[in-house]
C-alpha cells in the first residue's frame, strides 16, 4: 500500500461574478460635467422657448390612460425585482379632479397608489363603495380588506371585467397576489411578448457608470465647444459651421471606443453598434417605430394641451431647412437625420440609459431620467417635452429587449427624417 501514488486532484477555478470594474476607483468627474451641461441646457431650452406658444388642445382621458400604461409596461421588464417607487404620483395628482366625477378615474387612482405601494385614498375607496355599480362594490372591496385571502377575493375579481385600467391594473396585482406570476407579462405584452435581452451595457458596476458617465460628458463638451467656435470663428461658412460639431462628435466618439477610459474601454460593439444581425435589427427599428407611432400621436395631444400653459419652440433646423437652398437643405437633412439619431443613441441609450440604471439601481428610473434629459435640452421648451420623452421612453424599451443600439437609431432617424419630410411638403413647421 505504500507503493502507491498520492491522489491528485485540481480544485475548481475560482469564478469571480462580480460586475466587471468593480476594483476600479470610483470617478465623479462626468457626472459633475453632465450636471452643469445638461442644468445649462436646460435652462437655456426653457428661457428660449418662454412666452411662445406653438400648439393648442385639451388633454383627453386615452392620453393619460395610454402614458400610464407604457410606464406599467416598462416596470413589467423588472419582473419580480421591480423596485417599490412613486413613479405613478403625477399621473395620480393629474386625476385629481376627474376622479371627484368618474368612477373609472377614482378606480385607477387606488390601483396607481397600491402601484407605488401607497394605501388608497380614503374619498375614491368611499365613493366606489358607496357606487351602485356592482364593479365598483366589488373593486372597493378588493382593497378595502386587509390581506384579502384567495378564496374571498377571486369572486370579487369575476365581477371585474378589466375594460378600464384601473380594473385591468387590479385584476393584475390581486391575480399576482394569489399566485399567478404570468399575468403581468400577458395583461401587459409589450413588456412581456419577447423575453428582453437587457440593454447594451446590463449590470455595469458603479465605477463603470462613472466612466460611462465620463463618455458622455466627452461628447457633450467635444459638441458644445466646437459649436461655440464655430459661431465665432466660421460663421461666414454655415455649411461648414454647422458640420463642425457633428465631427468633433464622431471623433469623440471613436476616442472613447478607442482608448482607456481611466482604466475601463468601451468598445462601439458594446455600447450595442455593431453589424451582427444588421438586417434583423432594421427591422426591429422599422417596426418597433410603427408600434410606437400611434402613442407618439397621443402625445401630441399632451403637447396641444400644455400649449397652452407652458411655453414651447419651433426647433430652429426647421426654420433653416424652409430657408436653405438645395444643398443646403440636403445637407441639414443628413445631419438631423444620420448623423444626430447615431451620436445621441450612444450618448443617451448607450452610455447614460446604462449608467444611470446601475446607480438607481433600476432601469425604469434610469429610462425615464435619461429620457427626461434627452427631452428637456432639445429647443422644443418644456411644451415639446412629452412627445420627445415618449419617443425616448420607447427607444428605451428598444434597447432593453433588443441589447443594441441598431434599432433605436432606425426609429431615430425615420422619426427625425420623417419630421423634416413632412415640413418641407407642407412648409410649416408641426414640432
Amino acid at each position: 500500500m505504500s507503493n502507491l501514488p498520492p491522489i491528485q486532484f485540481e480544485l475548481p477555478p475560482i469564478v469571480d461574478d462580480r460586475p466587471v470594474g468593480t476594483e476600479l476607483p470610483r470617478v465623479w468627474l462626468g457626472w459633475a460635467l453632465l450636471a452643469l451641461i445638461f442644468a445649462a441646457l436646460i435652462g437655456n431650452s426653457f428661457s428660449a422657448a418662454s412666452g411662445n406658444r406653438i400648439l393648442s388642445g385639451k388633454t383627453t382621458e386615452k392620453t393619460q390612460t395610454k402614458m400610464v400604461e407604457m410606464m406599467l409596461g416598462l416596470k413589467a421588464l423588472q419582473g419580480k425585482n421591480a423596485p417599490k417607487t412613486e413613479a405613478f404620483t403625477p399621473y395620480i395628482d393629474d386625476l385629481k379632479d376627474e376622479a371627484k366625477k368618474s368612477a373609472d378615474a377614482q378606480k385607477l387612482r387606488v390601483a396607481l397608489r397600491a402601484e407605488d405601494d401607497k394605501a388608497p385614498f380614503g374619498d375614491d375607496l368611499k365613493n366606489l363603495a358607496a357606487s351602485k355599480d356592482e364593479q365598483n362594490q366589488a373593486f372597493a372591496k378588493l382593497y378595502e380588506t386587509k390581506d384579502i385571502k384567495k378564496a374571498e377575493g377571486e369572486p370579487l375579481l369575476a365581477k371585474l371585467d378589466g375594460k378600464d385600467l384601473g380594473e385591468k391594473l387590479a385584476l393584475v396585482q390581486f391575480k399576482e397576489k394569489f399566485g399567478d406570476k404570468e399575468i403581468r407579462g400577458k395583461s401587459f405584452p409589450a413588456a412581456g411578448a419577447i423575453k428582453p435581452m437587457g440593454m447594451p451595457q446590463q449590470g455595469v458596476s458603479l465605477p463603470v457608470a462613472d466612466r460611462l458617465a465620463l463618455g458622455a460628458a466627452i461628447i457633450m463638451c467635444s459638441y458644445l465647444g466646437l459649436s461655440l467656435i464655430g459661431a465665432k470663428w466660421l460663421s461666414g461658412m454655415p455649411a461648414v459651421q454647422q458640420a463642425t460639431p457633428f465631427v468633433g462628435i464622431l471623433a469623440s466618439i471613436g476616442l472613447i471606443s478607442q482608448v482607456s477610459l481611466m482604466g475601463h474601454r468601451f468598445t462601439l460593439s458594446s455600447l450595442g453598434i455593431s453589424a451582427n444581425g444588421l438586417g434583423k435589427r432594421i427591422l426591429w427599428g422599422i417596426a418597433a417605430y410603427l408600434a410606437l407611432l400611434p402613442i407618439l400621436l397621443v402625445a401630441l395631444f399632451v403637447v396641444s394641451a400644455l400649449a397652452k400653459v407652458l411655453p414651447g419652440n419651433a426647433h430652429p433646423v426647421g426654420e433653416e431647412v424652409l430657408n436653405a437652398t438645395g444643398m443646403e437643405a440636403l445637407g441639414l437633412f443628413l445631419m438631423a437625420a444620420v448623423i444626430a439619431p447615431i451620436w445621441e443613441e450612444i450618448m443617451f441609450r448607450g452610455l447614460l440609459f446604462p449608467a444611470l440604471s446601475a446607480v438607481t439601481k433600476s432601469p425604469v428610473w434610469g429610462a425615464l431620467i435619461s429620457s427626461f434629459v434627452f427631452a428637456a435640452i432639445h429647443p422644443q421648451g418644456p411644451a415639446g417635452i412629452p412627445l420627445l420623452m415618449t419617443l425616448a421612453l420607447g427607444m428605451c424599451f428598444i434597447s432593453y429587449q433588443t441589447k443594441s443600439l441598431v434599432p433605436n437609431i432606425i426609429m431615430h432617424a425615420i422619426n427625425n427624417g420623417g419630421a423634416l419630410f413632412m415640413l418641407l411638403l407642407i412648409g410649416k413647421d408641426l414640432f
